[in-house]
């Protein structure tokens, strides 16, 4: 079972490296069933939603209708908030989760996710200047 999970896991890194995200989206789903204590594979399947949530869409768009890309910015959120708290140090998906927060402009969750990303690496200098932006 943990076996196939760690393929699915490789095989969804290598659709989202070919930009098929959609493919990636769907095989990390299936490997974080089978290997549900893997934090990579949520920070991987929050990047992958990440993404697509920003993908060709406008932020005025967004929030209009209920959108796929809405769907996919919730389970980015929610993956890679999953994926920090399983693996406490990783400050990469605070990173993204900032990203997220500020390409729609909610500053002040931007603002909080480059702050706890910097207390678990504080030497990221293009994370403080985007943090300075913000305030």
């Amino acid at each position: 079972m943990k076996k196939e999970g760690i393929q699915l896991k490789e095989e969804a890194y290598q659709a989202a490296e070919k930009g098929d995200l959609h493919t990636a989206v769907e095989l990390y789903e299936k490997a974080s069933l089978l290997c549900s204590e893997d934090a990579d594979i949520f920070y991987y399947l929050g990047v992958a939603y990440g993404e697509l949530a920003l993908r060709d869409i406008s932020r005025e768009e967004l929030w209009e209708d209920k959108t796929d890309e809405e769907d996919y910015f919730e389970n980015a959120v929610k993956n890679l908030l999953k994926a920090a708290e399983m693996a406490p140090k990783n400050y990469h998906a605070w990173n993204n989760l900032g990203l997220l927060y500020k390409a729609l402009d909610w500053d002040d969750k931007a603002a909080e996710a480059f702050e706890r990303s910097l207390k678990i690496e504080p030497g990221q200098e293009d994370i403080m200047e985007m943090l300075n932006d913000l305030k």
